[in-house]
């Protein structure tokens, strides 16, 4: 079957060790997270205040709900916190934050409230376990013979079974180079996570699913 653009393109243009080499392309530069809101707890301003309230500068002469008072506001806070469990939630967060002193703290918080806790735990290059166990999954089908490291030949091999005819010779040379720092022209599996640790970073984790699976299905 015909390669994906996005699989085409995951290693071109990857000279370089940086955020965004060997990724997909353009419409991953940028990290889309979700973001959690919390209600404010006193302070607010005219148009936020207004927005709650439904009151506008130009609503004078129709009919409005009545204004709320301060303490009616922080009441009507504290029991939205209260119903949905919110402060105990950013507790919890906050205290396995402090404890684990996770490298990506944001990614962290998003793993954590989006899969298993245990998948959200990050290693020394700030990959979740399970962003990691996909990324071996990928240098397990790159090493073909088993080694525990991949060659130039390994590389250049699964770049023509995934990326067809996306990289040059001299552009496929450059990115093993990019991924052996040691320069003993194998990469070891500290080299690739070291590697794809930089490239993922700016990806959410759909985005990067996809990523996994135009690589090695």
């Amino acid at each position: 079957a015909g390669l994906s653009r996005h699989a085409r393109s995951t290693l071109k243009g990857s000279h370089t060790a940086t955020a965004g080499a060997l990724t997909p392309g353009s419409q991953h530069t940028a990290r889309r997270r979700r973001i959690i809101c919390v209600p404010n707890l006193g302070g607010e301003t005219e148009n936020s205040f207004a927005s709650r309230t439904g009151a506008t500068k130009h609503s004078a002469a129709m009919p409005s709900k009545p204004m709320l008072t301060e303490q009616e506001l922080k009441a009507a806070d504290e029991q939205y916190l209260l119903k949905h469990n919110v402060q105990d939630m950013m507790g919890s967060l906050l205290k396995e934050i402090v404890l684990s002193k996770p490298i990506d703290p944001v990614q962290f918080i998003v793993d954590q409230l989006t899969m298993e806790p245990d998948m959200a735990t990050q290693d020394k290059y700030g990959l979740s376990k399970y962003r990691r166990g996909k990324l071996m999954d990928i240098f397990g089908v790159m090493d073909k013979n088993g080694s525990g490291a991949v060659d130039y030949k390994e590389i250049k091999d699964h770049s023509a079974k995934y990326g067809g005819q996306a990289l040059t010779e001299e552009e496929l040379r450059d990115v093993f180079r990019d991924f052996d720092t040691s320069g003993d022209h194998q990469i070891d599996k500290n080299e690739f996570l070291a590697f794809f640790s930089r490239s993922v970073k700016s990806l959410s984790n759909g985005e990067f699913d996809t990523m996994v699976s135009e690589m090695i299905d």
